[in-house]
């Protein structure tokens, strides 16, 4: 009877614990975007925006739209090299 009573009391604890070890586990990743303008504010379009991380060997690319957008959605958590290069710049 006092098991019982301990399992019923104790399970729900347990399960709290899991469920928010899943969700701090589930934080492993990131995402980086912002916009390139140029010294006036106008957005400069197609320029290429490279994020790296030596350690890992990692090196990612990607154009600005039009609008001067970028984005990069999926990263690994750490920290990481930006460099834009547009023509004329």
């Amino acid at each position: 009877m006092r098991f019982e009573l301990f399992v019923k009391r104790a399970f729900p604890a347990v399960l709290l614990t899991l469920a928010l070890a899943v969700v701090a586990f589930g934080q492993t990743s990131s995402s980086l975007s912002g916009i390139v303008q140029d010294p006036n504010g106008s957005a400069i379009a197609g320029a290429k925006v490279t994020v790296s991380d030596p350690s890992k060997n990692l090196q990612i690319e990607t154009k600005t739209s039009s609008d001067g957008n970028f984005s990069f959605p999926t990263l690994q958590a750490g920290t990481y090299n930006v460099t834009i290069e547009a023509q004329g710049f």
